[in-house]
């Protein structure tokens, strides 16, 4: 944590990343959604995928935030533009289970 944190302040994106993944984990720092929602938006508005899929999860999930599809489908969709696999996986289950959006069953098979 300490050298991530280094990494971090100098703007290191992967650093913040892996910060936001710790707090998640309840690694090195104790468990925390807040902080990683914190440390993931750094990420995600310098365009990083994995972080932008990390949102959609929080939101999917209810994690430190309001569970929200809609939110959660506008990240994994950001993601997905990037061709980051699992947001796509995320964008076609929300069209299969009509979470946040109405069920779509050929929109989930794309």
């Amino acid at each position: 944590m300490e050298w991530y944190l280094k990494a971090a302040e100098q703007g290191y994106a992967e650093a913040q990343h892996s910060i936001g993944v710790l707090c998640n984990l309840d690694r090195g720092v104790p468990q925390d959604y807040s902080q990683e929602m914190g440390w993931i938006l750094k990420v995600t508005h310098q365009g990083h995928a994995g972080s932008q899929y990390d949102i959609s999860e929080l939101y999917y999930f209810g994690q430190g935030v309001r569970q929200d599809y809609a939110q959660a489908m506008d990240w994994y969709l950001n993601a997905a533009e990037q061709g980051y696999v699992a947001s796509q996986h995320g964008i076609g289950f929300l069209h299969k289970y009509g979470q946040g959006i109405p069920l779509d069953n050929k929109q989930a098979m794309n």
